[in-house]
């Protein structure tokens, strides 16, 4: 099946090679839960600041590339918290199905829930 945006299209194969894999906006405080995801089955709340995306469809291995973005959970959004992702402490926690992501303030590390955070996904085959 074919996939068109605007006056581009592309294959569903396409998508899942090298285009975005996932990509999701978190709502990390309370409830936590996506605003919107996409290729994310659930975010589950591990503690403060501290979270693991899954994948609805897994990648195919774990050399896939990610980033994200983090907002401050407070009155003013100062951007102060920082957004891991795939490690928490010593370990390494990118697997095919998910990742782990934590959320800390910059100014003295603590763990933060944060009101706002961003990931995308990109795998090549």
């Amino acid at each position: 099946s074919r996939i068109v945006a605007g006056s581009s299209s592309s294959t569903t194969a396409n998508l899942m090679s090298g285009r975005i894999t996932a990509s999701a906006c978190v709502d990390g405080t309370g409830t936590v839960g996506f605003r919107k995801s996409f290729n994310f089955s659930s975010v589950v709340d591990n503690g403060v600041g501290q979270y693991t995306l899954n994948f609805t469809t897994a990648c195919s291995h774990i050399n896939y590339a990610y980033s994200g973005n983090s907002m401050k959970g407070d009155a003013n959004n100062d951007g102060n918290a920082h957004l891991q992702l795939g490690g928490c402490n010593t370990t390494i926690q990118k697997f095919t199905t998910g990742f782990r992501a934590r959320a800390k303030v910059a100014t003295n590390n603590d763990y933060k829930d944060v009101e706002y955070f961003e990931v995308i996904v990109c795998q090549t085959d």
